[in-house]
């Protein structure tokens, strides 16, 4: 048996269930506190948002790993269509919805796919963004009458904790009912970070959890506000961008300095004064009582310089970072890239390191994450509220017509929600690959075109409007259907000489 110091037994690692669980010195500093989703949460997200907010305003690799993440999430925006059995009532819906995408923030500033992009960007900088459902007159002249107002997250402050009467409680601004569903949130009249009023932290507004969409990823069952993205590297972050900006002020520092000269000179025959000094340009020998000053000497390109016999000049190499520094910088970028949950490459815009195949690769796995928090989040917490709050208001107008929609409101909030396809990597291989499975019934067109963020029937219609006019075209020319048919053969053969 093998004891320690001590004559104490020392475990063997093979008998242990997990070696992640041993309490030895590899582990001394690991921290690793055993906390609850919200206790984790509560205390540091302030700092996180603050400081996510920070390297975004100021740090270019921050700043890029967000905003790709963003634009390809949301793209030009997500297309929404009314599915229902009625094709009335969705002929309707969607015409007054493309009416109500330009309408819909309060201030006018955006439209609604614009504000999908900055409550999106709020939801990845700060963890977490609030969309309040803000009613409007009927005499406001809007398509429906309501807007959505966007609220960063510490517009509802994550210290209010209270016990209400009849089992409600309010815990981190989210009031909940004894069963544990959410009745209310309470939110700040104005930004309370902006410095425009005086924050009375009893002066809150409650407002009905059917009002409001709370954007955010919940990492944790039972998890209440979100936490920023790139958590996981926010120091390293704030610590590469610190080095290679020390870096770069070193070779700015530096930079003037071209060389050192060194001069073979004999200093033994001067008895009185060995401190001679000589002008590092000229060469010539200046004493310490001299009131003759250093002449200063613009030096241009192609100049040629003259020294005496022995003298030594030594360059700098002001451009070398070290061995092995861009390697180092690569790995950091990676890093941080993972943080993100991004590609490297995607990341820096460095695509020296792979070919079509690899970029094919990289980029599938990125767009399944992308589109996997397309469904989960942006599609089922504001797409789909957002599209039943505007049909409930069109209704409840008068703007659209529902039979029976007291009695079955829910098949009238049936919709098909696209968010823009993405762009083919290789276009006539990709393309060429659709067809073949399409052919071979491995796919379908209608499924096809929906991927790519289209409507199949608008597309459909648009088609056959397109060949009915060249059909009232060729009649109003006199071109038989000999004449088309001998044309198509004339533009097979011109498009596909080979076949």
């Amino acid at each position: 048996m093998i004891v320690d110091h001590r004559g104490n037994p020392l475990s063997s690692v093979a008998n242990l269930s997990y070696e992640g669980a041993t309490r030895g010195k590899r582990a001394a500093s690991l921290h690793s506190p055993r906390l609850g989703p919200n206790k984790t949460v509560a205390p540091d997200q302030g700092s996180l948002r603050d400081r996510t907010l920070a390297g975004h305003r100021n740090m270019p690799l921050v700043f890029s790993g967000i905003e790709k993440n963003v634009v390809n999430e949301v793209g030009s925006g997500v297309a929404i269509r009314a599915k229902t059995s009625d094709e009335q009532f969705n002929i309707a819906a969607n015409e007054l919805w493309q009416q109500r995408v330009q309408y819909s923030d309060p201030e006018l500033v955006i439209n609604w796919h614009g504000q999908l992009t900055q409550a999106v960007r709020a939801r990845r900088t700060q963890g977490e963004v609030f969309i309040r459902k803000r009613y409007r007159s009927l005499s406001d002249g809007l398509p429906a009458p309501y807007q959505n107002q966007i609220l960063e997250s510490c517009f509802c402050p994550i210290e209010l904790n209270q016990d209400l009467r009849n089992g409600r409680k309010i815990r981190e601004g989210i009031e909940f009912d004894r069963k544990g569903r959410r009745l209310a949130y309470y939110f700040y009249r104005e930004h309370p970070h902006d410095g425009e009023f005086s924050i009375n932290l009893s002066d809150y507004v409650r407002v009905r959890a059917k009002d409001v969409i709370h954007h955010y990823l919940p990492t944790r069952p039972g998890q209440r506000r979100g936490t920023p993205d790139g958590t996981s590297g926010l120091i390293k972050a704030i610590t590469f961008n610190s080095y290679d900006d020390a870096e770069l002020v070193r070779k700015e520092q530096r930079a003037p300095y071209t060389g050192f000269m060194k001069r073979a000179v004999d200093y033994s025959h001067y008895e009185e004064d060995k401190h001679w000094q000589f002008d590092p340009i000229t060469g010539e020998e200046i004493h310490p009582d001299s009131t003759n000053e250093i002449p200063n000497v613009s030096v241009q390109a192609g100049t040629v310089l003259n020294g005496f016999p022995g003298d030594d000049l030594t360059l700098f190499n002001g451009d070398d970072a070290g061995q092995g520094y861009s390697d180092y910088m690569r790995w950091q970028c990676i890093s941080l890239a993972l943080s993100y949950n991004q590609p490297y490459e995607l990341l820096t815009g460095d695509w020296s390191q792979v070919n079509d195949r690899l970029v094919r690769i990289i980029m599938q796995q990125y767009y399944r994450q992308i589109e996997a928090i397309q469904d989960q989040l942006l599609v089922y917490q504001i797409c789909m509220k957002d599209w039943k709050w505007f049909i409930e208001a069109c209704v409840f107008s008068g703007k659209l017509d529902a039979p029976f929609y007291s009695a079955s409101p829910e098949q009238y909030f049936k919709a098909d929600y696209r968010p823009q396809g993405w762009d083919y990597i290789h276009p006539e291989q990709d393309v060429n690959a659709k067809i073949k499975a399409q052919k071979h019934d491995l796919t379908s067109t209608d499924l096809e075109v929906a991927r790519k963020g289209q409507d199949p029937e608008e597309i459909e219609t648009t088609n056959l409007k397109k060949l009915l006019r060249k059909v009232q075209k060729a009649k109003e020319l006199g071109i038989t259907e000999d004449d088309l048919g001998f044309l198509q053969k004339v533009e097979n053969y011109l498009t596909n000489p080979a076949s």
